[in-house]
């Protein structure tokens, strides 16, 4: 037996699109001071991202400007609670983002970056995956 966990039919259908392509405002490049860019793939809902943007706004006390260059275009259908099985598809429940290893999430233009950074440090903990602080200055070749 493998010791390999095998992924689950739902996130094998979504990643494997046939004919995917990633939009034009998706972007692995970071163009703000301070980012947060994923470690692993996954999924990230609407509510998610909006209270990890909350939690940047309050720390930063709106000092800084706040880019997200996620595109929630994926549909995730879902029947409701107390429905028999059967009887076709559910509807469509919300929109999610596939995110892979390296795409930014969240970026920050601030001249401060001590404290966006110790603001990024703190929305972290409301991420699903795992993800890491990176400055410009200090990872990025511009």
């Amino acid at each position: 037996m493998s010791s390999k966990r095998k992924a689950s039919n739902v996130a094998i259908k979504l990643f494997r699109k046939v004919g995917y392509q990633k939009s034009f405002f998706l972007s692995n490049k970071p163009k703000g001071n301070v980012s947060i860019v994923a470690l692993e793939r996954g999924f990230l809902e609407k509510n998610t991202l909006e209270s990890v943007r909350r939690v940047i706004t309050r720390e930063l006390s709106r000092s800084g400007k706040i880019n997200i260059p996620v595109g929630f275009n994926t549909p995730f259908s879902a029947k409701p609670s107390g429905i028999r099985m059967g009887k076709g598809k559910g509807k469509i429940a919300k929109h999610i983002a596939r995110i892979s290893v390296g795409t930014v999430l969240l970026e920050i233009f601030t001249y401060n970056t001590l404290g966006a950074s110790k603001a990024l440090k703190k929305a972290l903990h409301k991420l699903p995956i795992k993800t890491e602080i990176r400055h410009r200055d200090r990872f990025f070749n511009d």
